[in-house]
C-alpha cells in the first residue's frame, strides 16, 4: 500500500469527496512528495510561532511579577532591617543561640517570642543581600500577630506547642497558604496556595511561627540553586560556591544563621546535600512516613523512588522536634493516608551499642580527602561511645544511580518537566536537560549515543534513560527488580547484624558556582538511600584543610572530564564545612537521630558565625 493510500484510507469520506469535487484529490496524489514537504514545514512554522508566542507571555508575566516580587521584598526588608524595636547585638545574641537553648528561653519567658521573630527576621533581610536564599518574606503584620497570641499564652500552658515560638523557614514548593509555590517556573507564578501544607500547618500548630520561604533551582532536579523568578543563591561559606539542592534556599538560610529550623524536601539528596555544604543538619525520612500532600515536584506520579519532605536544622534537637511533630495525632489528623506511626522515644533515648557498617568509596565516583577524613572523624566518635565500627561494601553501588533513579525521574521522557518549562527562560543548571530531553525520541537515542563516546560509562548509562520507559511491561520489570534489590540489600545487613551505616553525603565539598550541571552524578552517595528508600541524616563534622587540599592536588584522579571537574572545585576549598552521612533501616528515623545526636556532641565542628554587630 502507497503512502498515498494509506492517507486516503483514513481520510473520513466527507473529506475525500470534498477534495474530489475541488479537484484537489489527483492534483496532490501527483505531488504528494513536495505536499508533504510543503506539510512539515508549515507544521514547523506553526510550532516555532507558537513557542514564540508562549515565550512572549511568559516573559511578560514574569518580568511583571518580578518587579512585584522585588517591591515586596525590598518593603519587608526595609521595615525589619530599620526595626529600632531590636539591636544588632540582641540579635546577634538571639540568632547565634542553639535550637535547645532557644526553645527553653522561649518556654520559660526568658525571651518573648515577638523579640526573637523580629531578630531573625532581621539577620534573614540583611544575610539576604548576600546570598540571596529569600524567595517570599511572610507578611510581617501575620507573623508578629501569631507571635503575640504565643506571648499571651501561660508559661505553664506552653509544654502543649513543643516549637513554641521557633521562626520557620519553608522551602517554596510547599504550600503556604496565600503564596505561590512555583519551583521556579513561569507558568506557576499566580497559582496561590489556598491552605498550608499538612507539615507546615502541623508545625505551626505546634507552635512554630513560618517567616520566609526560600529559594530553589527551577524544576527542583538540581544541586544548583537558580531559577528565573527568584534569582541565584549562593553559599554563606563562600558566596563564590553553590549552596547545593534542592533545599538550597534553607541551606543557606539556615547556615548563615538566618533561620534556626527549616522545612524541606529530598528526591535524591536535596534536604543532604544543602545540609553538607552549609554546616548543618538534616534529615530525609523514609519516604511515606510524613505526608506528602500540599508538596509540589517535577516528576509527579511516578512512585518508584519518592520524593519526601524533611526537617533542616542548626542542630539535631531542631530535627528531633520536627519529626516528633511529623510522627504526632495532630499529622495523622491532617492526612489519615500515612501510617499512624509515633516517635520511638525509647529507641531515641536508648544506650545499647550498635553495629555500624562504614564505607568511604562506593561505585565510581571517587572522594576527596576531606569527605574520607570526615567519615573516618565520625567513625572514632562512635567507636569511642562503645559502638562497633566495621567495614561495609554496598551490593551493586552503581545500580541505584546509573538504573533505577534516572529511570523513575525520566520514566515519562521528562514529558513533565519540559511541558512545565516550555517557552519559559531557563537557567544554566538545567537548560541542557531540557534542551535534551525536548528532542524527537528518534533524534535523543541519535544524540544519546554520540554522547556516550564522550562521556565515561556511567555517565552515558544516566543520559540513555532520559528516553523514557518503553513500555508498561518494562516499567513493571523495572519496579520489580528495585524491590528485589531492595530486599538483597536489608538481607545483607540483617547477615552482617549492620544497625546504621557510616558513610560521605557528597563527594567534594561545595563546588564553585556553575559546576554542578556538569557533574550531576555525584549526587550518588546520596541518590542511593533515595531509592533504597532508607531514612538518611547528615552532621556536619570538620572543615577542609589546606592539607587535604595538597593531598587532593596529588591523590584525587582526573581520570575522566567528570572527575575533572571535580577536582578543579577542590582548589580554594579550604574552610568549607564537611559532613557525614547516617543511614538505618527504613521507618528507623529515630535510631538515625540517635546516632546524629551522638556524633554531634562529640565532633569538634563549630558553625559559621557572622555577626552583624561589630
Amino acid at each position: 500500500m502507497t503512502v498515498w493510500s494509506k492517507l486516503t484510507y483514513v481520510m473520513p469520506d466527507s473529506v475525500r469527496d470534498m477534495m474530489e469535487s475541488y479537484e484537489l484529490y489527483t492534483g496532490i496524489q501527483n505531488n504528494l512528495p513536495n505536499v508533504l514537504a510543503a506539510a512539515a514545514v508549515l507544521y514547523a512554522m506553526w510550532k516555532l510561532t507558537n513557542f514564540v508566542i508562549i515565550k512572549r507571555k511568559l516573559n511578560k508575566k514574569r518580568e511583571a511579577s518580578k518587579i512585584q516580587i522585588q517591591k515586596a521584598k525590598a518593603k519587608w526588608c526595609k521595615v525589619v532591617d530599620s526595626d529600632s524595636r531590636i539591636t544588632l547585638e540582641e540579635v546577634d545574641r538571639i540568632t547565634s543561640m542553639n535550637f535547645a537553648d532557644l526553645t527553653k528561653s522561649l518556654k520559660d519567658g526568658g525571651l518573648k517570642v515577638v523579640t526573637v521573630v523580629r531578630a531573625f527576621q532581621r539577620k534573614a533581610a540583611i544575610e539576604n543581600q548576600n546570598f540571596n536564599f529569600i524567595c517570599m518574606p511572610i507578611d510581617a503584620d501575620d507573623v508578629e500577630e501569631y507571635a503575640r497570641e504565643l506571648d499571651a499564652m501561660p508559661v505553664s500552658d506552653r509544654g502543649s506547642k513543643p516549637l513554641f515560638g521557633i521562626p520557620l523557614s519553608v522551602k517554596e514548593n510547599e504550600d503556604v497558604e496565600g503564596y505561590c509555590a512555583t519551583l521556579g517556573c513561569t507558568r506557576r507564578l499566580g497559582v496561590i496556595s489556598e491552605k498550608n501544607s499538612p507539615r507546615v500547618q502541623v508545625l505551626k500548630d505546634l507552635g512554630a511561627i513560618p517567616f520566609i520561604t526560600t529559594n530553589v533551582p527551577q524544576g527542583l532536579l538540581s544541586f544548583s540553586c537558580a531559577n528565573p523568578i527568584y534569582g541565584v543563591t549562593t553559599n554563606p561559606w563562600n558566596a563564590k560556591r553553590e549552596p547545593g539542592g534542592s533545599s538550597g534556599g534553607e541551606g543557606a538560610a539556615i547556615g548563615s544563621g538566618a533561620s534556626v529550623f527549616g522545612l524541606g524536601s529530598d528526591i535524591g539528596g536535596s534536604i543532604r546535600i544543602p545540609a553538607s555544604w552549609n554546616g548543618v543538619t538534616g534529615i530525609k525520612p523514609t519516604a511515606g512516613r510524613i505526608s506528602a500532600v500540599g508538596r509540589h515536584t517535577s516528576s509527579p506520579g511516578q512512585t518508584m523512588v519518592k520524593a519526601t519532605a524533611g526537617p533542616l536544622a542548626s542542630t539535631v534537637d531542631g530535627l528531633i522536634m520536627a519529626m516528633r511533630a511529623f510522627s504526632s495525632k495532630q499529622m495523622f489528623l491532617e492526612d489519615p493516608s500515612i501510617p499512624q506511626q509515633f516517635f520511638n522515644e525509647e529507641e531515641l533515648l536508648s544506650e545499647r551499642p550498635l553495629t555500624i557498617g562504614v564505607y568511604y568509596t562506593a561505585g565510581p565516583v571517587e572522594v576527596c580527602a576531606a569527605a574520607k577524613r570526615a567519615v573516618k572523624e565520625a567513625a572514632d566518635v562512635l567507636a569511642s561511645r562503645g559502638h562497633k565500627i566495621v567495614p561495609y561494601e554496598l551490593r551493586d553501588a552503581e545500580l541505584c544511580s546509573t538504573k533505577f533513579f534516572p529511570a523513575a525521574v525520566f520514566g515519562d521522557g521528562g514529558a513533565h518537566l519540559v511541558n512545565l518549562l516550555y517557552g519559559d527562560e531557563l537557567s544554566h543548571d538545567i537548560s541542557p536537560l531540557i534542551k535534551l530531553l525536548s528532542l524527537p525520541l528518534l533524534l535523543k537515542k541519535a544524540l544519546n549515543k554520540i554522547i556516550s563516546f564522550a562521556v565515561v560509562d556511567y555517565a552515558a548509562e544516566v543520559i540513555k534513560k532520559n528516553e523514557g520507559v518503553a513500555s508498561v511491561n518494562d516499567w513493571c520489570i523495572l519496579q520489580r527488580e528495585l524491590q528485589e534489590y531492595i530486599h538483597l540489600v536489608i538481607s545483607d545487613w540483617k547477615s552482617e547484624g549492620i544497625d546504621a551505616v557510616l558513610c560521605p553525603p557528597m563527594p567534594v565539598p561545595a563546588m564553585p558556582l556553575g559546576d554542578p550541571q556538569l557533574a550531576k552524578s555525584a549526587v550518588s552517595y546520596c541518590v542511593t538511600w533515595n531509592v533504597l528508600n532508607f531514612p538518611a541524616g547528615v552532621v556536619p563534622v570538620t572543615r577542609v584543610t589546606s592539607a587535604d587540599e595538597e593531598a587532593d592536588k596529588k591523590n584525587f584522579p582526573p581520570k575522566d572530564m567528570f572527575h575533572r571537574v571535580l577536582k578543579r572545585g577542590l582548589t580554594n576549598s579550604a574552610g568549607l564545612p564537611m559532613a557525614a552521612q547516617i543511614v538505618t533501616l527504613p521507618y528507623q528515623e529515630e535510631l538515625c537521630l540517635r546516632i546524629m545526636k551522638e556524633l554531634e556532641s562529640d565532633v569538634s565542628f563549630q558553625p559559621l558565625q557572622r555577626p552583624l554587630h561589630t
